[in-house]
Parts: C-alpha cells; sequence; structure tokens
C-alpha cells in the first residue's frame, strides 16, 4: 500500500510494462507456433477383415494430403502378418508446432478406398 500511495505512476508504469511484456511473448509464442515447421515420422498399422487388390490408391491418397513428403523415402504401404490383413503405413507430413495440417484421417479414406470393416483401429506400430 505504501508504494501506491507514495509513488501511484510507477504502480502503474509498471503494470504497463507487464502487459506489453505479456502481449510480447503472446505474440512471439503465436507466431512460433505457427511458423516453424517440424517434420514428424508416423508409422500407423491397422487390421481388416477385407482389403483391396493393392494399395496404391491409400498411397496416392496419402500424397496428396497436406505437409506430406512424397520425395525420399515417400509413403510407404506394407501388408503384415499371416493372412497379409494387417496394413503398415509410413509417411512423414510436415506441421507446425500448432498440429496444422492435422495428420490424414486413415480411418476414413481406407473406408472409402475399399478396405474391409476394421478389427484393429489405426494405432502407432512404433510403440509396439
Amino acid at each position: 500500500m505504501w508504494l501506491i500511495r507514495k509513488h501511484p505512476i510507477t504502480v502503474v508504469a509498471l503494470g504497463l510494462l507487464a502487459t506489453i511484456l505479456l502481449l510480447v511473448l503472446w505474440l512471439t509464442k503465436s507466431v512460433l507456433y505457427s511458423e516453424v515447421r517440424v517434420s514428424y515420422n508416423y508409422g500407423f498399422e491397422a487390421r481388416f477383415t477385407t482389403l483391396p487388390p493393392d494399395d496404391d490408391a491409400l498411397v496416392q491418397w496419402i500424397k496428396q494430403q497436406p505437409g506430406v513428403v512424397s520425395s525420399g523415402v515417400g509413403v510407404i504401404v506394407l501388408r503384415s502378418g499371416n493372412d497379409a490383413k494387417t496394413i503398415r503405413v509410413t509417411f512423414t507430413q510436415v506441421r507446425n508446432l500448432n498440429g496444422i495440417p492435422p495428420t490424414p484421417d486413415l480411418d476414413t479414406a481406407c473406408a472409402s478406398l475399399g478396405y474391409g470393416p476394421m478389427e484393429t483401429p489405426f494405432h502407432s506400430y512404433y510403440d509396439d
């Protein structure tokens, strides 16, 4: 209370300085999170009851998704398991720190491309 009574302008100046500092920090975070791009490597796996004859349409669909890197190793879809009804999808996607663009919706894509009902949903096979 003593500081407020003796130096009201100092208190206002400190409050203004704190507000400006918080605004600068928020703007810096906002700009950094939207402008800094990071490459993420994804490896997903799912098991289906039925599969189309090949995975070419899925590979092409993934390559067309925003941020997906199709050069270099690119997009890989492999079939595995004793009956080859498990697919492993590997790709790299460049995203900003806000998570934009979103990870491709493999569930919806597979359903529209002739993959039968899922026995196990897509999950990261890096966790195995």
